[in-house]
């Protein structure tokens, strides 16, 4: 029996947040950012997670992390509670963010992936050998000795993904990855991610605002709504929902826009 990916149980998150009500009082707040989260993730799998603004979906990629402890229920990721942040577990798993560089700007990209690699206690044959192969998958062979901070958006976001990939991980966390991209970067960003998957067997799982992202790269996705998952199954069968409200009411009726803007 294949071992899934992702497994959350019941998991609940609250936090508290205050208000201020005048020059020395405020008001105590608490705020359920997830409210008993299921989640399965399947082995090489492109799963989606679908949340509004402001309601924690960077945070949850912190939970599987272990950068963030949820308030209640179980959370495993590749069999490991990642919460102990265990060195086996950490060597399998990456993240890409849109709002966060990885790389140092002061270096080029290839010294910048070379102390990625070193950071992984991987060897330097191995890093050569890695960054080469990945280099030329993403043909960035020209941009390899450019300090990162001269390259475009679209071209340090080439890098930062070969970054997070470099150690061979299992698992790769992704918020926002095609931010700020522009047309032609999104779609290269997006042929990518998918070759990864097919040629490496990694399984992703990416937050994204940006409908293509969802429907183009996603074989299932979740949405989560006020803390609780409103969704749970594939692209096509969330557009056939009916008698939906609120923010998967505007989803949906997004969805179908963007397929009739394909078809």
């Amino acid at each position: 029996m294949t071992q899934n990916q992702l497994t959350v149980n019941n998991v609940s998150k609250t936090f508290t947040v205050h208000k201020r009500l005048g020059f020395f009082k405020r008001e105590k707040k608490v705020v359920d950012a997830l409210i008993d989260f299921s989640l399965v993730v399947e082995p090489v799998t492109i799963f989606g997670l679908v949340v509004p603004n402001g309601v924690g979906k960077t945070t949850f990629i912190k939970y599987c992390l272990g950068l963030v402890e949820k308030t209640s229920g179980e959370l495993e990721v590749l069999g490991y509670n990642p919460y102990l942040r265990k060195p086996n577990f950490l060597k399998q798993v990456g993240l890409v963010s849109g709002q966060k560089q990885n790389l140092d700007p002061n270096l080029s990209a290839l010294e910048s992936l070379r102390l990625s690699g070193y950071l992984y206690d991987t060897t330097p044959q191995n890093i050569e050998q890695r960054i080469a192969y990945l280099v030329d998958l993403f043909e960035t062979e020209d941009k390899i000795d450019v300090p990162v901070r001269q390259l475009s958006l679209g071209q340090k976001m080439k890098f930062e993904i070969i970054s997070s990939v470099l150690h061979e991980p299992k698992f790769l966390f992704m918020d926002e990855p095609t931010l700020g991209l522009d047309f032609d970067a999104q779609n290269i960003m997006r042929s990518l991610l998918l070759k990864l998957n097919k040629e490496e067997g990694l399984t992703i799982l990416l937050t994204s605002h940006y409908l293509p992202d969802i429907t183009l790269l996603c074989s299932r996705l979740a949405v989560i709504e006020k803390g609780k998952k409103v969704f749970d199954g594939t692209v096509k069968d969330l557009m056939q929902e009916n008698g939906r409200d609120g923010y998967l009411k505007t989803l949906i009726e997004e969805l179908n826009k963007e397929e009739k803007k394909n078809s």
